[in-house]
């Protein structure tokens, strides 16, 4: 291996680990989160069925180290740096001088086609390691023995159209060096091994159809064919003829090979497709955190205009806050409709009702939306479901739900410290004397249209001021001020306390506006009538929405001057509310 090739290999390491830690580690973080891993034998009888087995369950062991970002990292960055090495030992394989630090296009390549998928990566590498294997082996006995174990090794090690390349690379490459018939033959009967490798397991090892493996195509790339063109475009361009005289010539080399890597690995990072995902994974983990603070700062008030997922995240910090009521009306929504994923079924939203539900304080619904995202993963489980689900056991006193998950966590290779804490917690709420709640309530989640859910759910806690909150702006959304006084009446949470801003302004329309004419019957500033009233005189005096600038923000805007969305979900929930 030259001191150029050395120099780059270094470089692609080094600069794999630190630009991803650094600009996606949330992405990183939640690539452990959405795997699985357990020492069970049954876990590994059902990857060893995968196609390729063992490298299936290699990468959901490796996935593992993606709870630390720098750590999963650097386990892909040196999978992808061992295949370039691998790679640029091809040329000397085949008795070549040429340029071996070039091989870094093929990882470069894979990580701009399949970024997170690394059990590819892995296939990919012991591919490689095979052509190597069968390349250095020099005896033609040694050959002929690779030939005959490598398919059904290879079987369970990588795709099977890298199997049949890596196999026809050594075949060909033998046979024309050593001029033995032996060869082809040892070829021939390679793949026939392999085949019937294909066969037989579907016998043995069964679950994935025989037929499904001989076109095994990774997700994320759209034909295997792209890549065996990457492989054979980088392996002649690391044979170009080096003479070893002209210097321009290596510096050229290793200033396209920096180039590439450079180019490469900042591109993937940065690209706004990844810090589109990065940045969801971000607002995801500042809610689980409960930062809400930061989160309401991360999300700038015109990203809020354009993108429903930030609108939703920017209501859950202002709700978890407690500032929802004061500043609702300060964001472009019109329906309580939108404040979660109300009509639709994918991880996404499982994961942000999850988030809702559990600031709400309703955990059996934020348990069901883990189950739920745990379903959706590859495993059909995943360790943030688990740990979502164990917390949430604890939390509504299912302490045998919560044992019996943690159990399964247990065989799991990093989780012992975090199952003590969970134990702890559990022993805590044991002894704060928290029982298991009944199984059947008298209500349904995420059923009914949201106003009537939330009526429903402050049947059952009515001291839940977040509900009442989503409750009330709901009927306010909907300028159903009437409604808005029955249930401020009904749930007095705000009794003998100062309104929020637009619960007043809402009171004093009722006060004074001649569309209603109600006595005064809440507790606010006299000031807000005040203002009401000069609103009301400026808004018949000038119909026109942007002479009322000032006003934006307020619910009297929001009246007067917003277009009503179609509710006809909610109003038909909305009979439920007397």
């Amino acid at each position: 291996m030259t001191k150029r090739a050395c120099i780059v290999y270094f470089l692609l390491l080094a600069l794999l680990t630190v630009i991803y830690t650094v600009f996606l580690p949330e992405t990183l973080r939640q690539m452990e989160g959405t795997s699985f891993f357990t020492s069970d034998p049954d876990f590994f009888k059902e990857k060893l069925a995968e196609a390729p087995g063992l490298t299936a369950w290699l990468s959901n062991f490796l996935l593992q180290f993606y709870r630390w970002p720098l750590a999963g990292m650097f386990v892909d960055a040196l999978i992808l740096t061992s295949i370039a090495a691998l790679c640029g030992l091809i040329p000397s394989s085949l008795e070549c001088k040429g340029f071996p630090e070039l091989s870094v296009l093929v990882p470069i390549a894979i990580l701009l086609l399949a970024p997170w998928n690394i059990k590819f990566h892995l296939e990919v590498l012991f591919f490689y390691s095979g052509i190597v294997c069968g390349l250095q082996l020099k005896p033609l006995w040694t050959k002929l023995i690779f030939l005959l174990l490598w398919p059904i090794a290879g079987f369970f090690l990588t795709g099977f159209v890298l199997l049949l390349l890596s196999i026809v690379v050594v075949t060909g490459y033998g046979f024309y060096k050593q001029r033995s018939i032996a060869l082809p033959i040892a070829g021939i009967a390679s793949i026939c091994i392999a085949i019937a490798t294909v066969y037989a397991s579907n016998e043995w090892l069964g679950f994935i159809p025989f037929e499904k493996r001989f076109l095994y195509i990774p997700e994320q790339i759209s034909s295997i064919w792209l890549f065996i063109l990457i492989f054979a475009g980088s392996v002649m361009l690391m044979m170009i003829p080096d003479n070893g005289k002209k210097r321009w010539t290596h510096l050229t080399s290793l200033s396209l090979s920096c180039a590439c890597i450079i180019g490469g690995v900042v591109y993937g990072a940065t690209n706004s497709e990844a810090r589109s995902v990065e940045k969801y994974y971000f607002m995801t983990s500042l809610a689980d955190k409960k930062d809400w603070s930061s989160l309401l700062s991360a999300i700038p008030r015109e990203e809020t205009l354009q993108n429903k997922m930030a609108l939703r995240f920017a209501l859950l910090a202002e709700a978890g806050l407690g500032t929802y009521a004061d500043n609702v009306f300060n964001y472009p929504i019109a329906t309580t409709e939108d404040l979660l994923y109300r009509h639709e079924v994918n991880r996404n939203s499982c994961i942000f009702n999850r988030l809702f539900y559990d600031n709400l304080g309703i955990y059996d619904e934020a348990m069901r939306m883990s189950f739920e995202f745990g379903v959706m993963t590859p495993e059909g489980i995943c360790f943030n479901s688990l740990r979502q689900m164990i917390h949430y056991s604890i939390l509504l006193g299912d302490y045998k739900v919560a044992e019996k998950y943690l159990k399964i966590l247990s065989k799991s290779t990093f989780h012992s410290a975090w199952i003590e804490n969970e134990r702890k917690f559990l022993q805590q709420q044991q002894q704060k004397g928290i029982k298991k709640k009944p199984v059947l309530a008298d209500t349904f989640v995420n059923v009914y249209a949201m106003n009537s859910e939330m009526v429903r759910q402050l049947q059952v806690m009515p001291e839940n001021r977040k509900v009442l909150d989503y409750l009330l702006t709901g009927l306010l959304m909907q300028r159903d001020l009437q409604k808005f006084a029955i249930i401020m009446r009904g749930f007095p949470i705000y009794k003998n306390q100062t309104l929020p801003g637009t619960y007043a302004q809402a009171c004093s329309m009722l006060a004074n506006s001649p569309e209603f004419n109600m006595h005064r019957q809440f507790k606010y500033s006299t000031d807000i009538d005040k203002q009401f009233m000069e609103f009301y005189r400026q808004s018949r005096q000038d119909k026109n929405a942007a002479s009322m600038a000032q006003y934006m923000g307020s619910y009297w805007y929001y009246y007067f001057y917003t277009e009503p969305e179609n509710q006809d979900g909610q109003a038909d929930g909305n009979r439920q509310v007397n």
